[in-house]
């Protein structure tokens, strides 16, 4: 009986939570990405092809909604080869992450999010919350446009028959909770010999 329950609760949690995700996206249903024709690679795929690492993102919806603004600055996130990090718009987070293996539609998981405790006033500490709740599920389901440029992370639930090996293969995805741009990577000029054997930038744009 139970079993029973659990499974018309996920079906409700998906019929509920499930909408159209932004242009370029592909909608997820029953935890899956529609699939596309086979000339054309799936959103999943695109995901997982994609790499986070280096990229810098700012939120532009939470829940739906434009964020909130602050005098402290945008909501970012920010993923290096070992870490996350970023701003919820009051107070700066970090903590360790990590991409899911073979996982359809894309996944990842962050550890232990450390963060400030500058308080924002009620509702920025709730746009926070969510902002922050959407990185700490067990696995954060994630796609990507297929520009590049968007970034949607969405709530997963488990359907309480888990795997201990694989636990993010359990889980099914719902609704997006936060939608994020990219922010553009500023390039560093490279460093050249100068024939002597030292390193020089060269930052003015012209020939020496």
């Amino acid at each position: 009986m139970n079993q029973h329950i659990s499974k018309v609760l996920m079906a409700t949690f998906l019929t509920v939570t499930i909408v159209t995700p932004a242009s370029g996206h592909t909608l997820l249903r029953n935890g899956n990405l529609h699939a596309h024709h086979k000339t054309a690679p799936t959103q999943a795929e695109a995901a997982s092809a994609f790499s986070l690492i280096g990229t810098e993102w700012q939120a532009k919806e939470i829940e739906g909604a434009p964020p909130l603004p602050t005098n402290r600055g945008d909501i970012t996130l920010f993923f290096d080869s070992e870490g996350v990090s970023g701003f919820t718009g009051c107070n700066g987070f970090s903590g360790p992450w990590e991409k899911a293996p073979d996982s359809s539609p894309a996944m990842f998981s962050t550890g232990l999010l450390q963060s400030n405790r500058v308080f924002c006033g009620q509702d920025i500490m709730q746009q926070e919350d969510t902002f922050l709740g959407a990185l700490r599920q067990e696995y954060t389901a994630y796609s990507v446009s297929r520009n590049g440029e968007e970034l949607t992370l969405y709530a997963t639930a488990s359907d309480g028959e888990g795997n201990s090996e694989a636990p993010h293969t359990s889980l099914h995805v719902g609704r997006p909770i936060v939608r994020l741009t990219r922010i553009p990577s500023i390039g560093v000029p490279e460093a050249e010999d100068d024939g002597n054997g030292n390193r020089k930038v060269d930052d003015s744009g012209k020939d020496d």
